[in-house]
């Protein structure tokens, strides 16, 4: 099983790219699109060329300020933070010249950035569920176009969790159908996974008499309830990862699943082919006579 990665790949590697220029004096300005809407920037101070300014933007992050985003994320980063550039959410500052202690560190942190700011709405949550603060019976997080996450508190100490996902293509519907019924059946082997719901068009009870829920073909709710134990402090940010990358981790096979099933048709077309070629029957000059009986041989 491959497991994705949590940060910004593309991200830390532009940072780097900059750090191993020692400060280099020449301007910078990179724009990094993600496919969920997220967008970074990362440039150059025209008036200091060596302080490097990451930004964020992402239509998600105004949603998450009511549940503290950017104090946590003050709280993460520390002296890194800066006054948000135009049109951005949230910004950093990273000196080139002198870069930070474990600069390494730090850039991977950094890439993290849009983790920490969605992680925000989880803890949150969590912290409720311990009586640690307070939050509305149901959240709304339309982290994507045509897709939202949904947290519902219930009267015990559980919380769910529900995925609203468009699959753009009908072949998508098939795969995932496959893959969540067997995540379901996973609880039947171990029992402390999380209860694992799926539907299809229709969403699921908890979120069906909220307004302005996608519907439609091509509309699926994955629901997870989470125990107290698993939003516990110990297994907090484990928990939190997990169910953030869900949706990724889900997209992923299913484009891995259907590239490995287009690959053995191919494949087995390729042999079909081959055996035809075999039997194929080579055909025999026939031997032409004329009237008189003298053989016709064609110059």
């Amino acid at each position: 099983m491959i497991l994705l990665e949590f940060n910004s790949l593309v991200l830390a590697e532009t940072i780097n790219q900059r750090l191993q220029k020692d400060g280099a004096k020449s301007y910078t300005h990179v724009v990094l699109c993600d496919f969920d809407g997220c967008t970074y920037d990362v440039t150059t101070v025209e008036s200091n060329k060596t302080a490097l300014i990451i930004s964020i933007s992402w239509p998600a992050f105004q949603n998450l300020k009511a549940f503290g985003v950017e104090n946590r994320l003050k709280t993460i980063y520390g002296p890194l933070v800066v006054a948000p550039a135009a049109g951005f959410d949230f910004s950093l500052q990273i000196d080139t010249a002198n870069p930070p202690a474990k600069a390494e560190e730090v850039v991977k942190n950094i890439s993290l950035l849009k983790r920490h700011a969605f992680a925000s709405v989880f803890h949150a949550a969590f912290e409720a569920l311990d009586g640690k603060g307070s939050v509305p019976d149901l959240i709304t997080i339309p982290y994507r176009r045509s897709e939202a996450l949904y947290i519902k508190k219930t009267d015990g100490n559980r919380v769910i969790v529900i995925f609203s996902m468009n699959f753009q293509d009908k072949d998508d519907i098939i795969y995932s159908d496959v893959f969540l019924k067997e995540l379901q059946d996973t609880r039947k082997q171990i029992s402390s996974a999380p209860p694992v719901l799926y539907s299809l068009r229709e969403p699921p009870l908890e979120i069906a008499n909220v307004q302005g829920v996608a519907r439609g073909e091509g509309q699926g709710y994955v629901s997870f309830v989470i125990a107290s134990g698993a939003a516990g402090s110990a297994r907090r940010e484990q928990t939190i990862d997990n169910i953030m990358l869900f949706r990724n981790y889900l997209m992923y096979h299913i484009k891995c699943s259907k590239a490995y099933m287009h690959t053995r048709m191919r494949s087995r077309t390729e042999a079909l082919l081959q055996v035809l070629n075999r039997a194929k029957m080579k055909e025999k000059d026939a031997e032409k006579k004329t009237m008189t009986g003298r053989t016709f041989t064609k110059k």
